[in-house]
Parts: C-alpha cells; structure tokens; sequence
C-alpha cells in the first residue's frame, strides 16, 4: 500500500494518538521507514484494512501503528 493511502486511511480509521502516525507528514515519514522491513510494513497494511474493513479499529489500529505484535496468517 502507498503511503498516502496508507495515511488518509489510518489517520482517518486510527485518529492521532498513535506515536509516530499523529500527523500526515509524520505518518509518512514512519511508514517510509518500514520499506526497509517489507514484512512489517505488509503486516500494519493487513491490519489497518481489517481495521477499515470490520470497524473493529481498537482491535488492529494499535498493530497497524506497530504497537502490538504484528502478525498474520498470510
């Protein structure tokens, strides 16, 4: 997922409490960091989706913003 779709939907799913994704410049710079771990920042995508897909965003918003144990089945 790209940045910016990534952010609009976790600042829009998630809010601004989340370390390091408070903002859009600053969720940017986050997520553009994770290129560097592919499996992470596929994992946090995966759970920001369930998030938007099943408004159950205080159960995958906190994996989504790589505070919880990221981990999928995929």
């Amino acid at each position: 997922m790209s940045a910016d779709d990534f952010c609009a939907l976790f600042l829009a799913t998630c809010g601004t409490t989340y370390q390091g994704y408070m903002t859009s410049a600053e969720c940017h710079a986050t997520y553009a960091a994770l290129a560097a771990t592919p499996v992470r920042r596929t994992c946090q995508s995966y759970h920001l989706c369930n998030a938007v897909a099943t408004h159950f965003a205080a159960v995958h918003c906190p994996h989504a913003a790589g505070q919880a144990v990221c981990a999928t089945t995929n």
